[in-house]
């Protein structure tokens, strides 16, 4: 649970980016990079899901009336 409260006085602090980069050894232009990479992957997240649920249902509705004009087609 320490580890915790030091993370948390850290954030508090706004001493962040000194800790990373004391602990993982990465330099801090690097650890720019790494938050600029994940804010744009946080707001291009829910368009990439909106794309992906779109695709799936048009790729369901062909799947459905392709299937649906089999069955007719048979009977």
């Amino acid at each position: 649970m320490k580890w915790l409260e030091e993370i948390l006085g850290t954030c508090w602090s706004m001493d962040l980016a000194a800790k990373l980069e004391k602990t993982f050894n990465i330099p801090r232009l690097a650890l720019a990079f790494l938050a600029i990479i994940f804010g744009i992957l946080v707001l291009v997240f829910p368009y990439i899901l909106n794309v992906l649920v779109a695709l799936f249902l048009i790729v369901w509705g062909l799947m459905e009336a392709l299937g649906s004009m089999g069955k007719r087609t048979r009977q």
